[in-house]
């Protein structure tokens, strides 16, 4: 299975660099031409089915690219991004981002989902995947890009995986 996977487009928090994680934030005018471009680059890719997030700004995202095309928009709820607990709102910088993606570390913090139960969710959503035929669209997070890359073997779980992260709208595209 070809699977196309899709961070949003950019919001306010982003320009802010403020943790989003659940916060249901908007597209911003950028991140509405983000995905329109991403739209533009993915037109002639044929997929069978388009899974994203619940929240707004990977919906979104993913109308915007699937505009013009009759296929449902399948909302998944394991590949909402990371619950960011007590560093939601707070910018990247004001806690150590470092260890909050570090996965050997794997920190149980008061109130955020830890990185494991995290990677575990969304690999159980891509287990079920894999083995399937056909190509897929998924709209998701920049937090979420974490263990896709890991699952698709672009990166490894040990590695620090804030260095990873896509841009806003960018595509990465892997076999399962």
């Amino acid at each position: 299975m070809k699977v196309t996977f899709v961070r949003h487009g950019q919001t306010d928090w982003n320009v802010k660099r403020k943790q989003q994680g659940r916060m249901d934030i908007p597209l911003n005018e950028t991140g509405i031409a983000q995905a329109e471009k991403t739209a533009e680059l993915l037109k002639d890719e044929p997929f069978d089915a388009v899974y994203s997030s619940p929240l707004i700004r990977a919906r979104q995202t993913a109308q915007i690219i699937c505009k013009g095309r009759n296929l449902p928009i399948i909302i998944e709820e394991r590949i909402i991004e990371r619950d960011m607990g007590e560093f939601q709102g707070k910018d990247w910088k004001s806690f150590d981002s470092y260890l909050f993606w570090d996965y050997n570390a794997n920190v149980q913090y008061e109130k955020a989902e830890s990185i494991k139960k995290f990677f575990q969710r969304v690999y159980e959503f891509l287990d079920e995947l894999k083995g399937k035929t056909g190509n897929v669209l998924i709209v998701a997070h920049g937090g979420v890009f974490a263990p896709v890359s890991s699952y698709s073997g672009r990166s490894k779980k040990e590695e620090n995986l804030t260095d990873i992260l896509l841009a806003n709208a960018e595509v990465f595209q892997f076999e399962i």
